[in-house]
C-alpha cells in the first residue's frame, strides 16, 4: 500500500475543530498525516484546535461569500437557526474549481451545512469524477432536511409533511430537496457513503437515497496515547476538585445545556433520586449560571477546554461519565471517556450500544427514563475495576492504526 502515500486526500468539513464532526474530521486528518498520507482539510473557518499544519481556510472572498450564505439562509429558512437541527442547501460555496479540490485523488465530504456547500456544490464536486466519500456525522445527507429524524421514517421513501416543520414553505422547501438529492445521488456512481456506526449504516441501507449505494463502516477514532488512564487522585487535584465525592462528568457542548439533543434535564432528575451527600457534579462546556439552583450537590464548572490533554486529565478524573443524549450517531466524547478507562452511562440509543457494551464498561439505560440513569450511575461508580475493562473495549475495536487501515482499504478499492 507504499502507493497511497502518492495519493492525495481532501477533506472539506464547515469548521476545523467546532463540533463533534469536526473533531472526527479533523482527527481523520491527523491520523492520516501521521501513517504518511498526504491529506489536507479545507474549512470555513479553522478555530482554536486545528491550526496544524494541512488545514486550509477559506480565502477572505470566500469567507465573506460563506458569511452572506448563513445570513440569506438563516433569513428564508427560519427552521435552519438552530445548528444540527434542519438544513436546508439551497446556496454554497462553489469548491470545484480549487486546486486541492481539483487536484485530489480522493475527496471526503463531512459536515457541510451551514452555507458551506449546497447540494448543487456537491453535485459540481461529484462531476470531476474523483471517488467521492461522504461521511455522515449524522443524518442530513439522507434525509429532506433534518440531522436527527427520531421516529420518522419518511426517508425511507420521500420526506414530506416533515412533523419537524410547520410552515408550508418550508415542507415544499424539504420536498424539494429530498427529490434534488435524489437526482444527484442517483446520478454518480463515485459517491460513496460512510456510516460511523451500525445504526446509521442501517438507516442508509434501508433509505431510498443511499440502498443503492455503497455503503461502508468506519468508525470514528482518538488518539489512544493522549486520550489514556492516569492517576485519578493527581487529575483530580489538578482539577482542584474533590477526593472524597463521586464526580458526575458532563459535556455542555455545542447549543450547552439547552441544546435538545443533548437530554440535560433527564440527568437533572436522575441526580436528584441519588444519595447526593456522595457526589459531586463536573460540568465542562458552555457555563449555565441557573444549573446551581437547580441540583442539590455542588457543581464544579470547568469552562471549555480547547485541548485534548487538559480534556484527557478531566476524563481521569470523573468517576463515571453520563451523556444523555437523545440523538446520537458516535459521540467522540464516549470514545474519549472509554479510552482514557471512566465508564460512560447513556441512553441506549442511536449508535451508542457500538460504544458501550452494558453493566461491562458501561450502562445502557431505557430511553428518557430518570430512574434508570440514576441506577446506572451507582452501578458505574460501584465498579472499582472497570478501568482496564473500559481501556480495553476501546483498544480492541478503536484503536487508529484498524481505523486508518480500513480506510486505506476503501481507498484502495478492497472493501
Amino acid at each position: 500500500m507504499d502507493k497511497m502515500k502518492e495519493m492525495r486526500i481532501v477533506h472539506i468539513n464547515l469548521s476545523g475543530s467546532n463540533g463533534g464532526a469536526a473533531i472526527a474530521a479533523y482527527r481523520l486528518h491527523c491520523e492520516m498525516r501521521k501513517n504518511g498520507l498526504d491529506s489536507k482539510m479545507l474549512v470555513a473557518f479553522q478555530g482554536i484546535r486545528s491550526r496544524q499544519e494541512g488545514v486550509y481556510q477559506f480565502s477572505i472572498r470566500k469567507k465573506l461569500h460563506h458569511k452572506v450564505n448563513v445570513m440569506i439562509n438563516q433569513l428564508l429558512y427560519p427552521a435552519s437557526k438552530i445548528i444540527g437541527t434542519y438544513s436546508f442547501a439551497f446556496n454554497g460555496c462553489d469548491l470545484s474549481k480549487e486546486n486541492d479540490i481539483r487536484e485530489a485523488d480522493f475527496i471526503y465530504l463531512h459536515w457541510i451545512n451551514m452555507g458551506m456547500l449546497s447540494i448543487y456544490d456537491v453535485e459540481r464536486i461529484l462531476k470531476l469524477g474523483r471517488p467521492v466519500f461522504w461521511f455522515m456525522h449524522d443524518m442530513w445527507p439522507l434525509t429532506g432536511g433534518c440531522h436527527h429524524a427520531f421516529d420518522c421514517t419518511k426517508y425511507l421513501e420521500k420526506c414530506i409533511d416533515c412533523p419537524l416543520l410547520h410552515r408550508k414553505r418550508d415542507m415544499l422547501f424539504c420536498k424539494f430537496q429530498f427529490e434534488e438529492k435524489y437526482r444527484i445521488f442517483s446520478k454518480y456512481s463515485n459517491l460513496k457513503i460512510i456510516a460511523p456506526s451500525t445504526w446509521l449504516f442501517h438507516l442508509a441501507s434501508t433509505s431510498l437515497l443511499f440502498k443503492n449505494k455503497q455503503l461502508i463502516h468506519i468508525p470514528n477514532l482518538c488518539d489512544i496515547n493522549i486520550f489514556k488512564p492516569m492517576g485519578k487522585g493527581w487529575a483530580k487535584r489538578l482539577f482542584n476538585l474533590s477526593e472524597s465525592k463521586k464526580l458526575i462528568l458532563f459535556g455542555a457542548a455545542t447549543g450547552g445545556m439547552g441544546n435538545i439533543y443533548k437530554g440535560w434535564e433527564y440527568l437533572q432528575k436522575a441526580i436528584l433520586h441519588l444519595s447526593t451527600s456522595s457526589y459531586e457534579a463536573v460540568i465542562f462546556g458552555e457555563y449555565n449560571k441557573t444549573v446551581e439552583k437547580q441540583l442539590p450537590i455542588k457543581c464544579n464548572f470547568i469552562g471549555k477546554l480547547y485541548d485534548e490533554y487538559s480534556l484527557s486529565v478531566l476524563y481521569n478524573a470523573a468517576d463515571v461519565f453520563v451523556t444523555p443524549s437523545l440523538a446520537d450517531n458516535f459521540p467522540n466524547t464516549i470514545l474519549e471517556s472509554l479510552s482514557c478507562g471512566t465508564p460512560v452511562v447513556a441512553f441506549n440509543v442511536g449508535g451508542i450500544p457500538d460504544l458501550i457494551m452494558h453493566k461491562s464498561n458501561g450502562y445502557l439505560a431505557h430511553y428518557k427514563d430518570c430512574e434508570d440513569l440514576k441506577k446506572g450511575i451507582e452501578w458505574c461508580v460501584s465498579q472499582y475495576s472497570i478501568q482496564e475493562v473500559c481501556r480495553s473495549s476501546i483498544i480492541k475495536k478503536y484503536s487508529p492504526s484498524l481505523i486508518i487501515e480500513k480506510h486505506k482499504k476503501l481507498m484502495y478499492g478492497k472493501i
